[in-house]
């Protein structure tokens, strides 16, 4: 399956409607150099139009993951030197985006 059908298929998945067609994204490259900002502690997003969940809003908390890990399981978060771009490092956080689910601690 090709990359473009599974990301159609996962949006068909998390958002439970038809994907509105495509367009081509060109995501900036990786800053060359950057500094820390600290760690990433919650995320919150809001879906929009044709989501079945317009006007939901989810919040993430990046939590514990057991005695003395607390802060290595938050992923980090680092901006561009000319302070520009922000950049989620995942580091040795175990979260993943599922489909389904959305975003999985």
């Amino acid at each position: 399956m090709s990359r473009l059908r599974r990301s159609e298929e996962a949006y068909r998945r998390f958002h439970n409607a038809e994907p509105r067609g495509w367009r081509k994204v060109d995501l900036p490259e990786p800053p060359e150099h950057a500094w820390k900002l600290g760690k990433l502690v919650a995320l919150v997003y809001e879906p929009e139009e044709p989501s079945e969940k317009t006007g939901v809003q989810y919040e993430h908390e990046f939590g514990d993951g057991g005695i003395l890990r607390f802060d290595r399981n938050k992923p980090t978060l680092y901006v561009s030197e000319d302070g520009r771009q922000i950049v989620i490092v995942r580091g040795k956080s175990r979260y993943r985006v599922d489909p389904d689910r959305g975003i999985m601690w």
